[in-house]
């Protein structure tokens, strides 16, 4: 590599920079020195951030591995605490009484509210598992967490400066391009963090006292719910959790399903009805929408006005006909949406 000035500012910056122990504060004006010096300064600083760059990333992925696992044991060991013998005996009194009023053939929007809403939110207490409550049970898991964040945060910030080295670099001149720690680019740990924060949530609700069944029925799901609308996702997800919680099975994504709900959706918003019954040939029913999908599904809720897949779903809840159908003995579900138009199809 061609040598930078001789600029004593820019000879010292480059001592800090490859100082292992230099502190962030020192090692940050040596890094604005470069960046400002000659294009050959600011080539070792695009070189020694790609590295180190890579080397975080490398270390990020080890210790996230190691702490996801970690969690996700201790969220599980937190679940199972709290179930007593006199706690599990409150679970079967609460579900009983909820899911009575549930299938009851005169459900109101007042039983709902008295019964169901009391219910489920005394049994979302007990059996939910918070990601600050793992925290809060381990001391140890919570400071592996901060550290592993202040890792990442010296990883974003490091990427920043090599990605404005290399926009100097390429301004000053096109040759840099070739250079290959200028042409590969480190990993970009943008969105690392909430990528980690959802898989902590995703560990947490795992850990959610239920049977293995409807743990292997949610776990197979994700793949199907990742090729939705994230607010198609979000409204399956948030009923499978509702229904755990009661105690029922929880529901297998038909992406058939999904599509006639999705397209009754649209053709609601398109043609200006809102029912049931299309005017669209070949689609009058919720049978004949999930046929021409290529599959079978009956119940139907439909929605509108709503901007979320859980505002779809408290809905539904507080209106009885359709309540019933989510509470209902089905096996599995399918959320379209067009808009604001939505369409929740069960088989």
């Amino acid at each position: 590599m061609q040598e930078p000035a001789e600029d004593p500012r820019v000879t010292e910056a480059l001592k800090l920079l490859k100082a292992r122990k230099t502190p962030w504060g020192d090692k940050l004006d040596a890094m604005d020195q470069l960046l400002a010096a000659s294009p050959e300064a600011c080539a070792e600083l695009a070189e020694r951030t790609a590295k180190e760059c890579r080397a975080l990333d490398k270390s990020f992925h080890k210790n996230w591995g190691r702490l996801e696992q970690d969690f996700a044991k201790e969220a599980a060991k937190l679940a199972q605490s709290r179930l007593d013998k006199k706690t599990l005996a409150r679970v079967d009194e609460l579900r009983a009484s909820w899911l009575e009023a549930s299938r009851s053939k005169s459900l109101s929007k007042a039983q709902v509210q008295e019964v169901c809403d009391p219910a489920h939110q005394e049994l979302q207490q007990i059996l939910d598992v918070q990601v600050v409550q793992v925290w809060e049970a381990s001391e140890k898991l919570e400071e592996r967490w901060s550290e592993l964040i202040r890792d990442l945060d010296d990883q974003l910030l490091l990427f920043d400066y090599w990605r404005a080295a290399r926009e100097e670099l390429l301004a000053a001149d096109e040759s840099w391009a070739r250079k290959s720690f200028v042409k590969n680019a480190p990993p970009d740990p943008e969105t690392y963090e909430e990528d980690v924060l959802a898989r902590l949530e995703r560990a947490a609700r795992l850990a959610t006292e239920m049977p293995e069944r409807d743990r292997k029925v949610i776990l197979a799901n994700e793949p199907d719910l990742a090729q939705l609308d994230p607010e198609e996702a979000a409204g399956i997800l948030d009923l499978n959790r509702i229904r755990v919680r009661a105690g029922l099975s929880a529901l297998r994504v038909d992406l058939k399903l999904c599509d006639a709900g999705r397209g009754h959706s649209q053709d609601m918003q398109e043609r200006g009805f809102f029912a049931h019954e299309s005017p669209v040939e070949g689609k009058k029913t919720p049978s004949d929408r999930a046929a021409k999908a290529g599959t079978s599904g009956g119940a139907e809720n439909i929605a509108k006005g709503q901007r979320s897949g859980r505002d779809a779903n408290r809905a539904w809840w507080y209106s009885p006909g359709h309540h019933r159908n989510m509470m209902g003995g089905h096996g599995r579900i399918g959320l379209g949406r067009f808009q604001d138009h939505w369409t929740q199809m069960f088989g």
